[in-house]
């Protein structure tokens, strides 16, 4: 029979298995370690012990749910699950429908209104960096048992996103008349960031590095940027030659509604070169796909050589 509990100390390297097992049955092949989930998720000053439920049969912890609350409400009124995986059991179905339920008790217990499952670039959920998609996309599309269930239970799909890649060892920059004008009339300048002021925002991206590139005429107006995310050198959450694409936006009042501005294309494109540099093998974007924007964002991604790796959505209910 299955025991649902709240977290212990003595779960963490358990943790690890079950995130592994719940990956391989979406289909990455993940490496994650006891040790990155801790600096991920457990050393993470706004971690609560009784917000992570864990799942065993016959004593062997088998999944988890990991969850938050929005630091913007006093009191809470709106919680998400930030991770959650089912590893390999008798009845896995089962298993992550009685873990599912039970997170959605504990919370309307609480007196959380509204409920999410899943987190997306911005949502401040700590686990970016973590493999495969954690903290980006949401729930990715090809986790067939979580879609089914959260579907099954009211759940709705919003906040749709796309995961693409680029292989930086083969990467060549794009002949583009544009670009190349810009590059004589423009410069690109990198600009290391501090980690934010705000306590929940720092927390969130202290395991990882932020850099911005900025685009700027001769007259020193700067034009456009591009912002990554790169492992910190003494975390271990984040595959050290991978970096994110986070952002990239003009700074010049153009709106993106339509186009991108061949100032925020050069932004990323005339940037990679010097990742390339710095032994990076693989830059990652990724695209809200509500965005009026998205296909010329996809389309310039696309024309520099990323393709498709992943597609996700967060899934909302009200309680």
């Amino acid at each position: 029979m299955a025991l649902i509990r709240p977290f212990q100390n003595s779960d963490t390297n358990r943790l690890a298995v079950a995130w592994r097992e719940h990956w391989q049955t979406v289909g990455p092949i993940v490496s994650t370690t006891s040790a990155q989930l801790e600096q991920a998720i457990l050393d993470k000053p706004f971690f609560e012990f009784d917000h992570m439920l864990v799942i065993e049969e016959e004593g062997q912890l088998v999944g988890f749910s990991h969850l938050q609350t929005d630091p913007s409400d006093d009191p809470p009124i709106r919680a998400r699950i930030a991770s959650f995986c089912v590893g390999q059991c008798a009845d896995r179905r089962a298993s992550a429908e009685a873990l599912l339920q039970a997170s959605i008790d504990l919370s309307a217990e609480a007196g959380i209104r509204e409920f999410e499952v899943g987190t997306v670039l911005g949502d401040l959920s700590g686990l970016v960096g973590l493999e495969p998609y954690s903290g980006v996309i949401g729930i990715p599309d090809s986790d067939h048992l979580m879609v089914e269930l959260l579907t099954a239970d009211g759940f709705e799909p919003r906040t749709p996103m796309i995961a693409m890649e680029l292989d930086l060892t083969s990467f060549r920059a794009p002949v583009d008349r544009e670009l190349l004008l810009l590059r004589r009339m423009a410069t690109i300048d990198e600009r290391p960031q501090q980690l934010p002021t705000e306590w929940r925002a720092a927390c969130a991206h202290s395991h990882f590095d932020i850099t911005e590139f900025v685009v700027s005429n001769r007259t020193g107006q700067e034009l456009a940027s591009a912002t990554f995310y790169l492992s910190d050198r003494d975390a271990l959450v984040m595959d050290r030659g991978l970096l994110y694409l986070a952002n990239f936006d003009s700074l010049s009042g153009n709106p993106l509604d339509v186009d991108l501005a061949a100032e925020v294309r050069y932004a990323v494109a005339g940037s990679l070169p010097s990742m390339v540099q710095r032994r990076f093998h693989t830059v990652r974007a990724i695209i809200n796909s509500e965005k009026p924007s998205a296909p010329a964002r996809i389309d310039f991604l696309t024309r520099l050589g990323f393709h498709h790796v992943a597609t996700g959505s967060a899934y909302h209910r009200t309680l």
